[in-house]
């Protein structure tokens, strides 16, 4: 009788076929998948991925998780810096957090029209539009966080919003040579016109359709105008033709799920048995719990950072609270933050918005008799 702990049946078939088959295709399978795989591989002394290997395995990782990204114009680093100006982060800031860019129209595919866009785009919020000039290698775009609308009137109409923003890439391949340029004039930051494709402030960037909106933005009649953004974002105001363009949105908020370094880790200890947590980023460690390719370990894990890192929880509240109440194995760290909440209430609830608590959490710390909060301050 042979116990295999940790291996779950399926894992183990594909195990079974690769010792009979000799290979195995990573592509079938997503990354969680993956890493339970060679774990059990591991347990089994199986080594299904060679030592030099290694690296191709962290590529496939790293294209892997990059796919979610339906575009034609712009690549998986003008999707990140654009989530980074979502959230008004500079372009050296860290996104902790993404967005997933859901494609609602493409022009090749679904018309190029005022006309069209807003039979399929109006009244939808939060999305980001993106063209690709023609001639040239230029991208241009802009983020609406509200709906659009149609004005069927003789003059353009606009909508209000401090949060909007249009931009320029001046190479499709690359994210170096580009402008942000953010609304400055509020109540002119989107405009609305039947005759006008999606475009953002008083002539900043504007996508003309011709009259009654049914002509093509491939006419060379759209343009760039600094008035309502802080900058002109094309460095002529000749008039373009857009070659290609497409609307991604709603954005659905992804949360992190396993960084390529803590696949890297994870990957390094299947093949030396070792994590060197004095080498590693706090950060790091906290997400390589939730990724632990075994109990043992994510148990370590847990009492290393309460044990050692514990100031950092405190100043880095936020993190390890999203990360802790991620899994339901997280018990020790999610007591952690919830004595902490318990202790210093007013500090943390500076640091979190009220609504992205969790159920359990909250429920937890409201039945605590130690809350320093007096109750009618809780509901406030």
């Amino acid at each position: 009788h042979i116990k295999l702990p940790n291996i779950l049946p399926d894992i183990f078939q594909i195990i079974i076929r690769y010792i009979y088959g000799g290979r195995i295709s990573l592509v079938e399978y997503d990354v969680l998948d993956i890493i339970k795989i060679l774990v059990a591989a591991n347990e089994l002394s199986i080594k299904i991925i060679p030592e030099e290997l290694y690296e191709d395995t962290i590529k496939y990782f790293l294209d892997k998780n990059s796919k979610n990204l339906d575009s034609i114009i712009i690549t998986t680093q003008h999707a990140e810096l654009i989530s980074k100006w979502i959230n008004r982060l500079e372009i050296t800031d860290e996104l902790k957090n993404s967005y997933e860019f859901k494609l609602i129209l493409r022009g090749s595919r679904d018309g190029f029209t005022a006309k069209l866009f807003h039979e399929i785009c109006d009244n939808q919020s939060h999305t980001v539009t993106i063209f690709k000039v023609k001639d040239t290698n230029e991208i241009l775009g802009g983020y609406n966080p509200i709906e659009w609308k149609n004005d069927y009137g003789i003059f353009r109409d606009y909508g209000t919003t401090k949060d909007s923003f249009i931009f320029s890439f001046m190479n499709k391949e690359s994210i170096k040579d580009h402008i942000i340029s953010r609304v400055k004039d509020e109540y002119y930051a989107i405009c609305y016109c039947h005759n006008y494709g999606p475009s953002f402030g008083d002539k900043d960037l504007t996508i003309y359709g011709g009259h009654e909106g049914v002509a093509s933005f491939r006419n060379k009649k759209s343009y760039c105008q600094e008035n309502s953004y802080e900058k002109q974002i094309r460095k002529m105001e000749d008039d373009f033709s857009v070659e290609e363009y497409e609307r991604n949105g709603k954005f659905y908020f992804v949360k992190p799920n396993i960084t390529a370094e803590v696949f890297q880790i994870i990957l390094r200890y299947i093949y030396s048995g070792t994590i060197l947590l004095n080498e590693q980023d706090t950060s790091e460690i906290l997400r390589l719990v939730v990724a632990a390719p075994s109990k043992e370990i994510s148990n370590y894990l847990r009492r290393y950072l309460i044990e050692n890192k514990s100031e950092w929880m405190k100043l880095n509240f936020e993190l390890a609270y999203q990360i802790s109440f991620q899994s339901n194995n997280l018990l020790e760290l999610q007591q952690f933050c919830t004595d902490l909440m318990a202790k210093s209430p007013g500090k943390i609830f500076e640091l979190l918005d009220f609504t992205s608590l969790y159920e359990k959490s909250l429920i937890s710390l409201i039945e605590r008799d130690d809350l320093q909060m007096k109750e009618i301050e809780v509901w406030e």
